[in-house]
């Protein structure tokens, strides 16, 4: 009798817990697919921010809870030496942060994003009620398909394409881009009796000569901008590259060559220099800069200078001086409704080609440039999107309206294996042309001659 009695007994207990509670709905005799184990991703960075990067991290791991992050940080200059030191020993991130000038010489250190990819995801199920509830956590792995180069053109600017892809296959995806502005004193501009920033450089040049004051021994009182020289100018390369791409001379042809140096373009690109070096020229109406002058951001951030050229990483840096009163504005053209042309700046994330989980990796990538997603990211950080659908709403953004309003007709100028090098020889010819008073003939020859050593950073 008492055997019955616990054979009933156990039955009934039984029977509760099957029909309430929690209950895995996987066979425990089945074989368990490897991307339902756990997986942290390595994310290595420079400019980011482990909170900014957290929400994105969280809304991620809420869909894969199998997968966590880990976010490293860096200074810029023991970044690349950490990549490669990692990646000599085996080790190293699975996701890591990679500047758009840089994406050719990583090419083969990088694993492209695949047309598919298989992720685990988890469904929890509740059923019945009272007492009798039940709950099913079911584990599973699906595959899902990526952003295609379709996607990508439809998506993003037609620089992240020209940038991010080799042979078809698509190397890196962007969280945001940044593109050059011009930054503006509003005192300096107010008391020089300027209502408007400029919006052509005709325009530029007669604020300058107006802002700008001399003393009797032709020394600076007031700045009108930091122009015309280059070891003392933030982004000189970048500004000269944007001037010559603004004269019609694409820097980087379709070949992925440097083409300024072409025969046919010589006259522009001498005429776009001089106007560069005219600024840090006594003899010149627009004469505001010079060598012995402090750094530009520093000049700016001072209120020693009313224009200065930077990215939006700049505003944290120029806002440490709470009293000067700045804003921002699109970098000036040659035309208000003609051919504008703006210069791209930012950062891609990218999976490493040593990686053992590029699936989960890339699926958080993708997951992260989706506008819903990223849009979280961005309102956090203050960045300009990468995102087309995103860029009308940025433009009522007092922040970053400006940099937003220049995304679509931004261009990078340089896609080789040694940006730092290439960037050198742009100043190297800039400090030549400027100091050794070269006829026209030398300066043509010089042009090629750079044209040429940049080339070679792209074989």
């Amino acid at each position: 009798m008492k055997n019955k009695f616990k054979k009933i007994t156990l039955l009934f207990l039984f029977v509760f817990i099957m029909s309430s509670g929690f209950q895995c709905t996987i066979n425990p005799f089945a074989k368990k697919p490897a991307q339902l184990n756990p997986v942290k991703l390595t994310v290595w960075g420079v400019y980011e921010n482990n909170d900014d990067l957290k929400i994105l991290f969280d809304k991620y791991t809420q869909i894969h809870p199998t997968i966590s992050f880990e976010y490293r940080k860096f200074r810029p200059d023991e970044y690349e030496k950490q990549l490669l030191e990692a990646w000599a020993e085996d080790r190293g991130p699975d996701i890591y942060f990679l500047p758009n000038n840089l994406i050719h010489k990583y090419q083969n250190k990088i694993t492209p994003l695949p047309q598919q990819i298989t992720l685990p995801y988890r469904e929890v199920k509740s059923s019945g009620i009272g007492s009798f509830q039940k709950t099913d956590i079911i584990d599973y792995v699906k595959k899902v398909s990526t952003i295609s180069l379709n996607g990508l053109i439809q998506n993003f600017p037609e620089v992240i394409y020209r940038d991010n892809v080799k042979d078809n296959q698509i190397y890196g995806l962007p969280l945001s881009l940044e593109t050059m502005a011009l930054f503006y004193n509003k005192e300096i501009l107010d008391n020089a009796n300027i209502p408007l920033p400029p919006q052509t450089w005709i325009e530029f040049n007669d604020m300058v000569k107006n802002i700008t004051l001399l003393d009797e021994n032709n020394n600076f009182i007031q700045s009108g901008v930091a122009l015309g020289a280059v070891d003392n100018i933030t982004n000189a390369s970048d500004i000269v590259a944007l001037l010559i791409m603004q004269n019609g001379i694409p820097i980087v042809g379709d070949n992925n060559k440097i083409s300024f140096g072409q025969e046919d373009d010589l006259n522009l690109t001498v005429q776009a220099i001089n106007f560069f070096n005219d600024f840090s020229n006594p003899i010149k109406e627009v004469y505001s800069w010079n060598k012995e002058q402090n750094e530009a951001i520093e000049a700016f951030k001072s209120g020693q200078t009313a224009f200065f050229f930077g990215y939006p990483n700049h505003i944290e840096e120029i806002q440490k001086n709470p009293k000067i009163n700045f804003g921002v504005t699109k970098i000036p053209q040659i035309s208000k409704n003609y051919n504008h042309v703006n210069l791209a700046n930012y950062w891609v994330m990218t999976v490493s080609h040593k990686t053992i989980s590029a699936d989960p990796a890339w699926g958080f990538i993708d997951f992260a440039i989706q506008p819903e997603n990223v849009k979280m990211y961005l309102e956090q950080t203050q960045k300009p999107t990468a995102i087309r659908s995103l860029i009308e709403e940025q433009k009522q953004n007092l922040k970053i309206g400006p940099f937003a309003e220049q995304i679509l007709t931004a261009q990078s100028w340089y896609r080789g294996n040694d940006a730092e090098m290439a960037e050198s020889y742009i100043l190297n010819m800039i400090k030549q042309i400027k100091e050794e008073n070269l006829s026209l003939d030398a300066i043509k020859s010089l042009i090629q001659l750079t044209a040429s050593q940049i080339n070679q950073t792209i074989q």
